[in-house]
């Protein structure tokens, strides 16, 4: 019971860390969408006035080659140098980074020592069910704890 709380407020914590990052991203997935609609009316007109169009970007090939090459295209470069905060982006990754701690923490320290002691059970039963002469009385079958772990 207590493991499972920990786990929901580490849970809560990430859900919050997250919040600022998505809509910052929401933000440039929607800029991003407004200038493709935006190539895809001129490229509509291109092509009724019979010019050829080179196919639009998207928002993972823009990060790519930002990634990559430093290629930074219009809509990039505005969303960084105008919406996108770098204290915001900091605060953001410190967030998601205490987040991220407190859920390995929870995890080494409660989750962890629970599924091992789990495990070791799991091992003694499938060795006492092997020992068919002592536990077939009691209706331990190898097959049977097989199944139940398997599932």
């Amino acid at each position: 019971m207590f493991c499972s709380s920990r786990v929901a407020a580490a849970a809560a914590t990430w859900s919050r860390a997250r919040g600022a990052f998505a809509k910052a991203a929401s933000l440039l997935a929607r800029r991003a969408r407004e200038e493709h609609e935006a190539h895809a009316a001129a490229r509509r007109l291109e092509e009724q006035s019979g010019n050829a169009s080179v196919g639009l970007v998207s928002l993972e090939d823009r990060f790519m080659a930002l990634l990559a090459v430093g290629d930074v295209d219009l809509v990039l470069e505005r969303f960084l140098s105008h919406e996108f905060d770098a204290a915001a982006a900091r605060r953001v990754a410190k967030q998601i980074d205490a987040a991220a701690t407190e859920v390995h923490r929870t995890l080494l320290r409660d989750v962890g020592p629970a599924a091992e002691t789990a495990s070791v059970r799991v091992a003694e039963l499938r060795a006492l069910a092997r020992w068919r002469e002592r536990t077939a009385s009691a209706g331990l079958d190898e097959t049977a704890l097989d199944a139940a772990v398997a599932s």
